[in-house]
C-alpha cells in the first residue's frame, strides 16, 4: 500500500552503522535495523545508476528511508534498486513542501509503504516507476505529478498495482501510470482538473473509468492502448484532444450530458454516446431544405444544438421528382426543317419546369441554297 496522506509516524532505535553526507546542507544516517535517515535541510544531490551514493552492498541494507521535515528536494535516482526497502516515512507538515526527483525511488521492488504526512509533495518523472510491491496508490491534494517529459511517470510499469485513488489533486501526468498492466479500478474525486498525455497508456486491465464535474482537459493519448472501454464524463465542457479517448473505438461508450463537449467528441469519432437521463438540447436549430427539382435531388435541413455543435438529425436526401411530376407534358412531334424555319424530333415538354426531354432535339435551318 503507498499512501499520500496524514498518518502517524513512528521510528525504531538502532545503533549507527554508516552516515555521510548526500547535499550540501544533508547527510544520511543508517542504522542496523535498516532505517537510513535523511537529516539537514535543503536539496540532496542528484544520482545516477553509473555514480550513485550508496553502493550495492549499502542498499540491499536499507529497510526505511525517513526524511526529516527541512528537507526539501530527494535526489534523483538515490534510492533506485534498493532491493530490501520496504517503506518510506516523511517527516512535517503542510509549511514543509518537498520535491522528489526523477527515479528516486524507482525499481524498489519490496517498496510497499510510503507515509508523506500532511507534507505537499511534487512527483517529479519516474519517482517510483518499477516498483513492483505495490498494490494500491491513494494520493491526496497535498500531491503533484509533473507533467514534465516523456519519463515523467511517477507510477511507471508499476506491474503488481490495481488500484488507484485520487483525492482531489490538480491532474495526472504524462505517462504517470504508464504499462500499470494490473491496474483494474480508478477512482477519482472532485478537484481532479487535468488528465495528460498517455497517462494511462498500456493499462490494459482498466475497463472503467469515472471524471468527476471538475475535469476540464483530457490531453491526446491518455488511454492510449489501454484497456477501456467505458468512460463517463460529469462535467459539460472538457476539452478532449485528438485520440484523447482513443481506446474506445467503435465498440466502447462514452457517457454524458446530452449537450456536452464529450457528446460532440463521440459523434465526431462515431463513438456509441450515451446520454445522461433528463439531459437535453436547449438550443436546437434546423437549417433550411433544398428543394428537389424535376431532375435535381434535393436535401431536408439538418438540425443540431446551437451550443454543443452536435447534430440531432441528419440531413436526407429528397429524390430528384422527374419531369411532369406535377403539371404534366406534352407531346412535341417531329418537325422537319425548311429552309426558312428550324425543326425538330419529337420529344416531350414538361410543363413544370420548362424543359424539353426524351429525345427532343432542335435541328437548324441552313437556309436557301441556290443553283447556278
Amino acid at each position: 500500500l503507498i499512501v499520500f496522506s496524514s498518518l502517524p509516524i513512528v521510528a525504531n532505535g538502532s545503533s549507527m552503522i554508516d552516515n555521510g553526507t548526500c547535499g550540501g546542507n544533508t547527510w544520511y544516517n543508517l542504522y542496523s535495523n535498516g532505517d537510513l535517515e535523511i537529516c539537514g535541510f535543503g536539496n540532496m544531490n542528484d544520482y545516477s545508476d553509473a555514480s550513485p551514493l550508496f553502493d550495492a552492498e549499502t542498499k540491499s541494507k536499507i529497510r526505511c528511508v525517513i526524511i526529516e521535515n527541512a528537507v526539501n528536494r530527494i535526489g534523483e535516482n538515490v534510492f533506485a534498486n534498493c532491493e530490501n526497502l520496504t517503506s518510506i516515512v516523511f517527516y512535517g507538515g503542510g509549511q514543509y513542501p518537498i520535491s522528489v526527483g526523477d527515479g528516486a525511488f524507482r525499481n524498489c521492488d519490496k517498496l510497499t509503504s510510503v507515509l508523506f504526512g500532511n507534507r505537499r509533495i511534487y512527483l517529479e518523472g519516474m519517482t517510483f516507476g518499477e516498483c513492483d510491491s505495490l498494490t494500491s496508490v491513494t494520493i491526496d491534494e497535498n500531491v503533484s505529478m509533473s507533467r514534465g517529459s516523456a519519463m515523467s511517470g511517477a507510477f511507471y510499469n508499476c506491474s503488481a498495482l490495481k488500484n488507484v485513488n485520487v483525492k482531489s489533486i490538480y491532474n495526472i501526468g504524462e505517462y504517470a501510470f504508464e504499462l500499470c498492466k494490473a491496474l483494474e479500478t480508478v477512482s477519482i474525486a472532485e478537484g481532479l482538473k487535468i488528465i495528460n498525455r498517455n497517462a494511462f497508456r498500456l493499462t490494459t486491465a482498466l475497463e472503467k473509468i469515472t471524471f468527476p464535474s471538475s475535469i476540464t482537459k483530457i490531453e491526446s493519448y491518455a488511454f492510449n492502448q489501454s484497456g477501456v472501454n467505458e468512460v463517463t464524463i460529469k462535467s459539460k465542457n472538457v476539452n478532449l484532444e485528438s485520440s484523447a479517448l482513443s481506446s474506445l473505438g467503435t465498440k466502447g461508450t462514452l457517457y454524458a450530458p446530452a449537450c456536452s463537449s464529450s457528446a460532440k467528441y463521440a459523434q465526431d469519432n462515431r463513438i456509441n454516446f450515451v446520454a445522461f437521463e433528463g439531459t437535453t438540447h436547449s438550443n436546437l436549430i434546423t437549417e433550411e431544405e433544398t428543394a428537389a427539382t424535376c431532375t435535381e435531388k434535393g436535401y431536408t435541413g439538418k438540425q443540431y444544438c446551437s451550443d454543443c455543435s452536435v447534430v440531432v438529425e441528419y440531413s436526407t436526401e429528397i429524390p430528384s421528382l422527374g419531369h411532369g411530376h406535377t403539371l404534366g407534358f406534352d407531346e412535341i412531334s417531329a418537325l422537319e426543317v425548311t429552309c426558312t424555319a428550324d425543326g425538330n424530333t419529337a420529344g416531350k415538354y414538361c410543363r413544370d419546369c420548362g424543359e424539353y426531354y426524351d429525345g427532343y432535339e432542335v435541328i437548324a435551318s441552313e437556309g436557301h441554297k441556290w443553283s447556278e
